[in-house]
């Protein structure tokens, strides 16, 4: 049976990404249609930055054609939306988008208030489905819940949904006062005895006569919430009363997803109702499973649907990620031309991050993925140093900067090394920026270290780079150490999820090793030792070139890619819950 799949994400390479989930949208989609050519998939996102809706709109220099124009309500409100439709030239799958004033003020995604842009952007994708009556047989989500057992169309009840857990974290569960819940969820209609409660109108009255700022408009009538109004209300002390009794009289029309504080988990909600759940690889799978440090308040609900769930091992794009071909490198090579090659592109970088070239910004903006990138420091041309290089967003929890610091603190004083760190806005947080400052006022340090600001492609810089860092706390999957695997650059990592599933230790296994790895989770004996020692273990190793250009062939050559085997297991678990 010929399927329709409709993926609901908030990125999608090369439109909009902040991190791996961008790639991997691109990337799966590419290779289930390559498997399953009958196969009907697609991706729809919300569209950000954009002010007012136009015929055209370009995102990151590609064309989106506008072909819908509708309302939706969300909760109790009632917004305009436009889609509009692109065909990724990565893949040639269809991306639709979808503009709504809502939430496409946004900046980029997961800014604002993410639960109200989330859930408002889901009720739009499922208005549009229902204008165009052209019902998906499975829905996939990432980090969006869609309540589509809510829905009054049987149609749309009847979809399947499996949700992608790319990350479980508490950080990433967005709790909401129940109130707030209540607004966006559930129209006026369904909420017609809360707006009939004289207690609950008495006391939306007392705060109009005491702020003159109404909470609803037209109640029972195309009502309008205000939440700026109601924004208003809770910085004042005295209204706590009166807001603790508008919680407490919602709590009833929410049915599941509450927490034990009384908030609202929109993805407990989610994962209740979804007909299949997927994590990004099996040693994440086990602990999210057994140990509540990973999921967090979702951890009763893990437990109670694990029948219905699996662990995929996610991949990457080989085609796109090849170092023979990318275009994003200096200087390609192969598995068997890499030895001499790899040295030419450590030069470039060297060369181009020199304190001179820094100071009078006369680098290769072919280095920075935007423009207006801000570099801290220099390095000196020293092609015996080993050049390490970390890249991540400025999660300093979860992605463990706090760690890497730690152990670069000690390896750079103690070893021939060098490092450059990528992360967007990094050198505005007060941790990195004292760090900075801290080997900036060292001489020690001085031609050793730069620090950049934004994003970077990972390929120009795992080209020429020696070691990769990456001593994440928790990683679901990774993409950053396959990507650098791809080209030979080596993965100095903590043992945790795909990290764990993607890297073998040449430590243990000199045949087979693809880089270095703890032997425990950071996240669980909490204590950074164990990194420093790993990566002052991986700046030994590799100062030896036959073990080096070993650990760098086999990195090469490992299999990251969405291989048939894994697009398979996804291909199953939509036969099982259609079946």
């Amino acid at each position: 049976m010929n399927k329709k799949i409709l993926i609901i994400s908030s990125e999608c390479a090369p439109y909009q990404k902040l991190g791996g989930l961008g790639d991997a949208n691109a990337d799966f989609t590419k290779a289930y249609k390559n498997n399953f050519p009958n196969d009907d998939i697609s991706i729809i996102l919300p569209l950000y930055d954009i002010e007012a809706p136009n015929d055209e709109i370009f995102l990151n220099g590609y064309k989106l054609e506008k072909k819908l124009e509708f309302e939706y309500k969300f909760g109790i409100n009632i917004s305009g939306a436009v889609l509009y439709e692109v065909i990724n030239p990565y893949n040639q799958i269809p991306v639709k988008y979808i503009y709504s004033p809502i939430f496409s003020k946004e900046k980029e995604p997961y800014a604002g208030d993410i639960f109200k842009n989330s859930i408002a952007f889901s009720a739009a994708v499922l208005e549009y489905i229902e204008q165009i009556n052209d019902i998906p047989d499975i829905i996939q989500t990432t980090d969006f819940p869609v309540f589509i057992k809510d829905s009054n169309n049987k149609k749309i009840n009847d979809i399947k949904v499996v949700h992608i857990i790319h990350n479980a974290g508490p950080a990433y569960q967005n709790q909401v006062l129940p109130f707030l819940a209540t607004m966006y969820l559930y129209d006026e209609v369904y909420l017609k005895e809360l707006f009939k409660n004289k207690q609950f109108k008495a006391i939306c009255n007392s705060f109009y006569k005491k702020y003159n700022k109404k909470i609803f408009y037209n109640v029972l009538d195309s009502c309008r919430f205000v939440v700026e109004n109601y924004r208003h209300l809770e910085k004042d002390s005295s209204n706590f009363d009166g807001l603790n009794f508008l919680n407490g009289i919602t709590l009833q029309y929410l049915h599941s997803g509450l927490e034990k504080n009384g908030m609202f988990n929109p993805i407990k909600k989610h994962l209740s109702q979804v007909d299949f759940w997927i994590t990004d690889s099996p040693t994440y799978y086990k602990e999210l499973q057994s140990n509540q440090m990973y999921s967090g308040e979702l951890y009763p609900e893990i437990k109670m649907t694990e029948n219905k769930s699996c662990a995929v091992l996610a991949g990457i794009d080989n085609e796109r990620y090849n170092p023979k071909t990318s275009a994003a490198i200096k200087y390609n090579f192969d598995v068997v031309s890499f030895e001499e090659v790899r040295k030419l592109n450590k030069e470039y970088l060297l060369e181009n991050f020199s304190h001179e070239k820094i100071q009078n910004q006369t680098y290769d903006k072919k280095l920075f993925a935007s423009s207006g990138s801000n570099v801290i420091g220099g390095l000196e041309k020293n092609m015996d140093s080993i050049l390490i290089f970390m890249s991540s967003r400025l999660d300093i929890f979860q992605k463990g900067i706090d760690i890497a610091f730690y152990a670069l603190q000690q390896v750079l004083k103690n070893t021939n090394t060098q490092i450059i760190f990528s992360s967007p806005n990094s050198l505005k947080n007060e941790f990195v920026k004292g760090f900075v400052k801290y080997l900036e006022s060292n001489d020690e340090y001085k031609g050793r270290f730069v620090f950049i600001d934004s994003y970077v492609p990972l390929e120009t810089y795992c080209a020429g780079s020696d070691l990769f860092l990456m001593p994440s706390r928790f990683e679901p999957c990774g993409f950053s150490q396959l990507i650098a695997m791809r080209f030979g650059c080596i993965p100095v990592v903590c043992s945790t999820g795909g990290l764990n599933d993607t890297i073998t230790d040449y430590s243990l296994d000199s045949k087979n090793g693809t880089g270095f790895k703890t032997q425990h989770s950071i996240f669980e004996i909490n204590s950074p030792d164990e990194y420093l020692d790993t990566l002052i273990r991986a700046v030994e190793v590799i100062k030896n070139k036959d073990s080096k250009n070993t650990i760098i062939r086999n990195a090469m050559e490992y299999d990251s890619s969405w291989n048939s085997d894994k697009i398979r297991q996804y291909a199953d678990v939509y036969e099982k819950i259609l079946n």
